[in-house]
């Protein structure tokens, strides 16, 4: 099942469903075995929460979504929903044969049209904070919620607190030409790093007053994929791929001569900092 894409999502859409996409497809183990503490800590929540449906936003190849599937049994209901086809795809050929009580839709989830479907939880892990204006995204999904209902988003903090983050962009950000300094509370990895921020978004957009917790988890993988991680998938800057091939390699060298500190022996390590942003609907 296929939307519309609105026009302010265009760039989003273009980018998961190119090469980054089918990239992420192809790194699902990778990025799966990183994040792993990240899907272990929101299937607990979940399960602690007994909901009858979960909605999970930026679900990717799905495997949280899966889990939480399968830890919640037959008398749950569990949809997740992204923007990239290719992931999508990817998740539902990754559906365990029997499981019956998940589903998967391609869809850019601040304009999907859920018709009759609302859900106890909306969950997310790092996939609520891209949106173009996420007081409509909130807005919207408080459409598909049950009066009660509860938010469990995983969102990265700051950067500063964010060492091992921190370390490879600050490295790259030192080659001209200096890239731009997100303005606070831009779409992208940080969106939500600041809590006044997360209350105006939330509240604006008609839920309760959310609530943000710590959630600082270990994150790891095995050193021999860092060059992978940084030319690929690590946060450095975003035009990376627009640089002239020998400033691209200088930069490129330096983030990895950033990253090394966090290799110890065979693993990369490093903490992720992040919270855990809940918040109700109105009953």
């Amino acid at each position: 099942m296929t939307n519309k894409i609105p026009a302010p999502n265009e760039k989003q859409h273009a980018f998961w469903n190119g090469a980054m996409g089918e990239l992420w497809v192809r790194e699902q183990a990778f990025m799966d075995g990183m994040l792993r503490s990240f899907q272990t800590f929101l299937v607990s929540h979940a399960v602690s929460k007994r909901p009858d449906s979960v909605l999970d936003i930026g679900c990717g190849n799905g495997t949280t979504t899966i889990a939480i599937a399968e830890a919640l049994g037959r008398d749950a209901r569990v949809v997740g929903v992204d923007i990239s086809e290719p992931m999508i795809a990817n998740a539902q050929s990754s559906i365990p044969a029997g499981l019956d009580t998940v589903q998967f839709v391609a869809a850019d989830a601040s304009a999907h049209n859920f018709r009759d479907q609302r859900f106890d939880l909306i969950i997310s892990r790092f996939g609520a904070m891209f949106f173009s204006d996420p007081v409509q995204a909130l807005s919207h999904l408080l459409g598909a919620a049950h009066p009660g209902a509860e938010t469990a988003l995983v969102a990265w903090r700051s950067l500063d607190d964010n060492a091992f983050m921190a370390a490879g962009i600050r490295a790259a950000a030192a080659f001209p030409p200096t890239p731009p300094t997100p303005q606070p509370g831009a779409p992208g990895a940080f969106a939500f790093a600041e809590p006044a921020h997360v209350e105006t978004v939330f509240t604006s957009a008609g839920w309760m007053k959310p609530s943000l917790e710590p959630a600082d988890l270990p994150c790891t993988f095995p050193a021999a994929d860092l060059d992978m991680f940084i030319e690929n998938l690590a946060p450095t800057r975003p035009d990376l791929g627009d640089l002239d091939p020998g400033l691209r390699n200088e930069v490129l060298a330096a983030v990895r001569s950033a990253l090394e500190t966090f290799v110890d022996g065979d693993t990369v390590k490093m903490t992720a900092r992040t919270w855990l942003i809940r918040a109700r609907a109105p009953i």
